[in-house]
């Protein structure tokens, strides 16, 4: 990180952008909206933001190779851009993540990358090493893309307060991208007719909705905006990823206090900006919700019928998603069958896996009724049913995985006894022939 506050000055020389929109790819699939995207952006750093139109460089479809991409960003480490510029690079086009020794390694797919040549991708690395050898202060990445191998830190906390010229003369790098590896970008459904969902929160913020009450538009508060707002978009699958790759200055967007990039006047005037906090709504679906909501039933010996219904309702869920309907078991048997019901027994199990550890870590002797009625319920179907054999037995896995994840949890709390009620929890037997048998002896022989 550069310490450049005694050299830079609290205001924009001149402003550079690189626009990216790729729609039409010569290998890969095409997207609808991308160019839409990229050219609406443009418009607005140029008709809203400042950035002289001389100064931005726009690359859509056959234009976007690799080798343009790579010249016109490479354009900017040139003399004429000076310390106190600013440098606004969106790309809008398929991403790729590939996994590497040391995590994942994440790829911009240029209109002529190859898939079978990894060469012809722009690797994410290579732009953020680049940007060491550009002398401007600030530069903000935003693409609209899903992949991996991004190690970002947010800077300062949320509600922390900065002064705006502060940040001007504090060098930076951030980047805002759609979503991560294992996300697919959703290219329409966004907040305006033909954009992504992503690009139409983005725009929308650029133009006021991401402002202060004082109008200034900062890099934190844009990211921290879109987040928020494409996290929680009904539309959207993704989740944005956001944060400083070096630095901790805030690329300045709009300040009406600050001059301008042809402003050459003195301004004593200064601003206190507060670092916003992205409203991270928790869907009521997600592991993180169910877990919470386990915590706060717990936290009151009182709240002991809710906790019971909570779980009971998750139980039934998880029957019912792990039924022999779900997974027939008549099934043929093949490697790449036996590994896609596993995976899917990891996926429905991971709540009820979650929420049980909570459960055996820190439940109050009054929640042991709880914990045994859910268990009873889950392994009595398991002793009966007709089909293949391998398909019989896997049945038993995501309860033995579940078993595993609140024996460590007990045994980590010291909780024995929650272990005990697990352990001796009473299952009915299935059939006249059958006797009684505690959990244990179920998944002993499940196993």
């Amino acid at each position: 990180m550069k310490d450049i506050r005694f050299f830079a000055k609290p205001r924009y020389k001149a402003s550079w952008a690189l626009v990216v929109g790729i729609d039409n790819y010569e290998n890969a699939s095409p997207l609808s909206y991308a160019v839409n995207d990229a050219g609406t952006l443009r418009d607005v750093l140029t008709d809203e933001l400042g950035f002289p139109a001389s100064n931005v460089t726009y690359l859509e479809n056959q234009e976007a190779t690799k080798a343009n991409i790579m010249k016109s960003f490479m354009r900017f480490a040139c003399d004429d851009v000076e310390l106190d510029d600013r440098i606004f690079v969106f790309f809008a086009g398929h991403g790729y993540t590939r996994i590497g020794n040391r995590g994942d390694v994440g790829y911009l797919v240029s209109y002529d990358s190859d898939p079978d040549d990894l060469s012809t991708y722009i690797r994410w690395d290579d732009l953020t090493r680049n940007s060491e050898l550009i002398r401007a202060k600030h530069m903000l990445f935003i693409m609209d893309a899903c992949y991996g191998g991004l190690a970002l830190t947010r800077g300062l906390h949320a509600g922390s307060a900065r002064f705006l010229r502060d940040m001007m003369v504090r060098y930076s790098r951030q980047v805002l991208t759609a979503g991560k590896a294992d996300e697919l970008v959703a290219d329409s459904g966004g907040p305006l007719p033909n954009h992504s969902i992503f690009t139409g929160h983005l725009i929308e913020g650029m133009q006021g909705k991401a402002a202060t009450a004082e109008g200034v538009i900062i890099a934190s508060g844009l990211m921290a905006y879109v987040y928020q707002k494409v996290a929680n978009d009904t539309n959207s699958n993704q989740t944005p990823h956001y944060g400083f790759f070096d630095g901790d200055g805030d690329f300045i967007l709009k300040a009406p206090a600050i001059p301008d990039t042809n402003g050459d006047k003195k301004d004593d005037a200064d601003q206190l900006i507060v670092i916003p906090f992205p409203e991270e709504a928790v869907s009521p679906n997600t592991v993180e919700y169910k877990v919470e909501r386990i915590k706060e039933l717990l936290e009151d010996t009182s709240s002991s019928i809710r906790l019971h219904d909570f779980l009971v309702a998750e139980v039934r869920h998880f029957l019912s998603e792990t039924s022999d309907e779900q997974f027939p078991l008549g099934d043929s048997i093949s490697t790449e069958r036996l590994v896609e019901k596993i995976t899917r027994y990891d996926q429905l199990a991971s709540a009820l896996s979650a929420m049980s550890s909570c459960l055996a870590y820190w439940a109050a002797p009054a929640h042991q009724i709880v914990i045994q009625k859910a268990y009873s319920r889950l392994v009595d179907r398991l002793d009966s049913g007709s089909g293949v054999r391998l398909w019989l037995a896997l049945r038993w896995y995501p309860i033995i995985r579940l078993l595993y994840c609140s024996g460590i949890s007990a045994i980590d709390g010291q909780r024995y006894d929650s272990l005990a009620t697990i352990l001796h929890t009473k299952i009915g037997a299935s059939s006249p022939y059958q006797k009684e048998q505690t959990f244990i002896e179920a998944v002993t022989r499940g196993f």
